[in-house]
């Protein structure tokens, strides 16, 4: 998840912050700012806890009390946009709904769940949108579709369309399938689909009738 910009962080904070706690949190944004702008990487507690007291702000100590949470939320903010390599910003992004839900929650230890729920939410969604992109399901409907395709475009496979009979080359097929036909040439069908005439010789082979059945849809016909 993302973390925002520091300044979005005392906005929000100072927003329900009174008084004292406003001017230290104020306070403690020039200390971190000013740290920032030396190149420093040390946004820990301690660090910042004494350049809060030598500059009249909260102490070190109570930086570590549960009920500084708001300025250790502060000094996190600038520990990770420190840590993130980014030039100082002097215009400020617009927040995050998910971190402005979180600044709301003053309990450390339910925002820290709260957030790494967040976080595997949106890694969730991540996934989803990703695996929405390289999925192309095609569902090849035809009774009789092409072993392989013809071409292949954007990763889908293109079938040329199913050859379409004419009334007349699907009655001359039903003809030559048809035991009418069969036995008016003295021909007969063995077990499995071949042709042979009268002394038992082949004239087509196995699969030969079957085959003509299923290109006509059909499991069995007398061609009348």
């Amino acid at each position: 998840m993302l973390t925002p910009h520091p300044q979005l962080v005392l906005e929000q904070l100072v927003a329900n912050a009174k008084g004292l706690k406003r001017k230290n949190l104020n306070l403690l944004q020039t200390i971190c700012d000013e740290h920032f702008k030396t190149k420093a990487v040390d946004f820990s507690l301690a660090t910042i806890g004494r350049l809060s007291e030598r500059a009249g702000g909260i102490s070190r100590k109570a930086l570590y009390n549960a009920t500084s949470a708001d300025y250790q939320a502060l000094i996190r903010a600038w520990a990770a946009f420190s840590a993130g390599g980014k030039a100082h910003l002097s215009k400020v992004p617009t927040p995050l709904q998910d971190n402005g839900l979180l600044l709301q929650i003053p309990d450390p230890a339910v925002r820290a769940l709260v957030g790494a729920a967040f976080a595997e939410r949106n890694r969730l969604r991540s996934e989803v949108t990703l695996l929405k992109r390289s999925t192309n399901i095609v569902v090849d409907r035809r009774t009789c579709a092409p072993s392989t395709p013809v071409t292949v475009v954007n990763g889908s496979e293109i079938y040329a369309p199913a050859p379409t009979l004419t009334d007349s080359e699907r009655r001359a097929l039903k003809k030559a399938a048809s035991p009418t036909f069969l036995s008016g040439e003295s021909w007969t069908e063995g077990v499995s689909g071949e042709v042979k005439n009268g002394r038992g010789r082949t004239l087509f082979d196995p699969g030969f009738l079957t085959a003509l059945r299923k290109v006509l849809g059909e499991t069995h016909g007398d061609g009348s």
